[in-house]
């Protein structure tokens, strides 16, 4: 039976809209009618405490009554519902977490931290949770977090709080892997067996590019040549440490900085060979699955949801249980990289697990 799916995403930009493109062309190939209401990609705390209003207002100018309303984590979901509810008396509301609030580790520098202002935007994500009829995580690593951190906000709260939120939120949910396209990633081989390290994640401090550039620097010292990409997401803002890195290793950078086109990038992603990861905050790691998928051998650190995308014969190998022994790791495959690059098809199927065609059945159930 074709159904009715209005798809709410007021972030509509990077992986948020890759998700939401990819999710509305597998709907639409089963015969669903599926309508966006987006905005862009910017002011992401004003998108949080305002989308709601004005895409009410949309919905209610331009839709009908939906049978499925699937909203990512940067809708106030009850909001949204309460100004539009004569619209959706009927319909199953779906909750999609790319990230959250309650866990999304924030910048020293953010004014709302010494304003005491930061719990809004968790609580945010709370209500939404308890307003959704059906909750999907990008990782087990986010469901299992984002659920201990509900006890831990209540404890901050003053009053009128209650206790069962964790256990009906927590009943409710599921993890339904982020869809992306991979195959094409995976369909070319990797010839090269040169040292060149890559960097492919957003130009944020959340990312932990200090410690990459120190590793590049430890690694110049003990003698260890190698080659570097550099690209990534890329805001007006962002760590210094990039400039220093650019200048710093001129000699060994092959590509820095911004990327015109998905095939350009996708070309950079195989000519690269080794993926170090030093970052601190992943609710699923779009960038390092991508990477994977390309035949990069990666080097991870035994945090966030890194774990979920290696196979468990080879966590040895590539999941380090500390910073010290990350960096034995990364020389070891340096050094021996030809052996490491026979685990690639391994790396590379465990991977492939997310690629749409692969996930086409778990998404239609949320139509269910």
């Amino acid at each position: 039976m074709t159904k009715n799916i209005v798809i709410v995403e007021p972030f509509y930009g990077g992986s948020h809209k890759q998700w939401t493109d990819g999710l509305t062309n597998l709907f639409e190939q089963q015969g669903h009618k599926v309508s966006l209401l987006t905005l862009p990609a910017r002011h992401w705390k004003w998108r949080m405490q305002g989308a709601a209003t004005f895409l009410a207002d949309r919905f209610l100018e331009e839709s009908s009554a939906p049978d499925v309303l699937i909203a990512s984590d940067m809708l106030d979901l009850p909001a949204f519902v309460g100004l539009t509810r004569e619209r959706l008396q009927d319909t199953k509301l779906c909750l999609y977490f790319h990230e959250n609030q309650l866990t999304y580790p924030w910048s020293a520098t953010d004014p709302d931290i010494t304003l005491k202002r930061d719990l809004s935007y968790g609580m945010i994500n709370l209500k939404s949770a308890l307003m959704a009829d059906e909750i999907f995580f990008n990782s087990s690593y986010h469901q299992k977090s984002f659920i201990e951190a509900i006890g831990q906000l209540i404890s901050k709260l003053p009053d009128a709080t209650n206790k069962t939120w964790t256990n009906k939120i927590e009943k409710k949910s599921s993890v339904l892997y982020l869809g992306m396209n991979l195959k094409q990633l995976t369909e070319w081989h990797k010839s090269s067996t040169e040292p060149i390290l890559l960097w492919n994640h957003r130009w944020e401090y959340d990312k932990n590019p200090e410690v990459f550039f120190n590793t590049l620097m430890k690694l110049r010292r003990d003698g260890i040549t190698f080659k570097l990409i550099i690209c990534g997401e890329r805001g007006e803002k962002y760590p210094q440490v990039f400039d220093q890195l650019q200048e710093e290793f001129k000699a060994e950078l092959l590509h820095f900085g911004h990327v015109e086109s998905k095939e350009a990038y996708y070309r950079l992603l195989h000519r690269a060979t080794i993926l170090p990861v030093t970052c601190n905050q992943d609710f699923f790691g779009g960038s390092v699955v991508e990477a994977i998928a390309a035949g990069c051998i990666p080097i991870l650190p035994d945090r966030l949801a890194y774990p979920e995308h290696i196979p468990e014969e080879l966590k040895e190998s590539y999941i380090s249980l500390s910073d010290e022994v990350w960096y034995q790791q990364l020389v070891e495959v340096i050094k021996r990289l030809k052996d490491h690059q026979q685990n690639i098809p391994k790396l590379r199927r465990k991977v492939l697990s997310y690629d749409w065609e692969k996930q086409r059945l778990q998404y239609l159930k949320m139509l269910n």
